[in-house]
């Protein structure tokens, strides 16, 4: 199953360090990556670009030119993902420039191995919530995934 990761920037350009960036991202694998630069100010553009053109894995960028929310940038990374690839699941996340590059290569390494718990989880999701488009039924949070994930782990460790 294909897998596709939307990464929101937005105003990250001192944040992105291309050679860190393409160790992450030259990742064989079946997920797709989306760099999504949100209606950044600064050259955040320019570095995503800069990624792209090094890595060898399929890796899109779409260009918001005025930040709408960060909503709007996850709807515009969706679209492009569901209408370029055969993708059953789209996870979105916001950089965070606090975050160490060894975890997010392991969460992107954990997301692949996971997937059809992930899909579980939105399936179950689904239910509690009405959709406007059927095109966006199939996107989750992975911060959110994680911390239910995390969650359960703790409460079995309880139980037990």
């Amino acid at each position: 199953m294909k897998i596709g990761i939307i990464i929101i920037f937005h105003d990250n350009e001192n944040d992105i360090d291309s050679n860190l960036f393409n160790n992450l991202f030259n990742i064989k694998n079946n997920t797709h990556l989306c760099l999504v630069n949100n209606g950044s100010k600064d050259d955040t553009l320019e570095r995503l670009h800069a990624i792209k053109d090094k890595c060898e894995t399929t890796i899109n960028i779409v260009d918001i030119k005025k930040n709408k929310g960060k909503d709007s940038a996850i709807k515009a990374g969706a679209r492009y993902l569901f209408n370029q690839n055969d993708l059953k699941l789209i996870g979105y996340l916001s950089w965070n420039p606090s975050v160490n590059f060894n975890k997010f290569k392991e969460l992107i390494r954990v997301v692949e191995e996971n997937k059809e718990s992930m899909v579980k989880h939105n399936t179950k999701t689904l239910k509690n919530k009405q959709f406007q488009r059927a095109i966006f039924k199939n996107i989750f949070s992975i911060v959110e995934y994680f911390e239910k994930l995390i969650e359960t782990e703790q409460n079995r460790s309880f139980q037990n």
